[in-house]
């Protein structure tokens, strides 16, 4: 009985290590955030006091910043109308502008080291298999059939 027991409890802890946690939910400041961040650099790129495709890779960080939570595409675009309509009557100054681009530029400059180093890391492991391979002992095997030799090697 007991180690019937340990066993129905072993099952069930191997099996609540499968479960995943869920996202955590897009709280309402989560959502005038990144609606913020949406409108300001489309608002600093109309503006041309930030470039457009520095804007770009900053949507692109705040996609995949998003897909970490769980949310609601329409309470976003909601909130995104909402912070536009309240920012027509203001424009951002260039010092907010600048420290957006600041800010992305940040991100985008991290975002390169890391591809600069999974790249190095990857040729890395490239060449150590590599050298695996060739130093792995080859076994050809050799099956003669009249005049004819055929030989495989692993």
């Amino acid at each position: 009985m007991k180690a019937r027991t340990a066993l129905l409890i072993t099952a069930m802890v191997s099996l609540a290590g499968c479960v995943s946690t869920p996202k955590p939910e897009l709280d309402e400041q989560g959502y005038k955030q990144f609606a913020a961040w949406f409108v300001g650099g489309e608002r600093c790129a109309i503006k041309g006091s930030t470039q457009p495709e520095l804007v770009a890779f900053g949507n692109m960080y705040l996609n995949r910043q998003l897909s970490t939570y769980s949310y609601s595409p329409e309470r976003l675009s909601t909130e995104i109308s909402n912070t536009n309509a309240a920012a027509t009557s203001s424009e951002p100054t260039q010092e907010a502008c600048n420290a957006m681009a600041l800010r992305i530029a940040e991100l985008k400059r991290v975002q390169e080291v890391n591809s600069a180093n999974f790249a190095v890391q990857q040729q890395s492991m490239n060449q150590s298999l590599e050298v695996l391979r060739s130093n792995t002992p080859k076994t050809t095997y050799c099956n003669r059939f009249d005049t004819q030799a055929i030989c495989n090697t692993y």
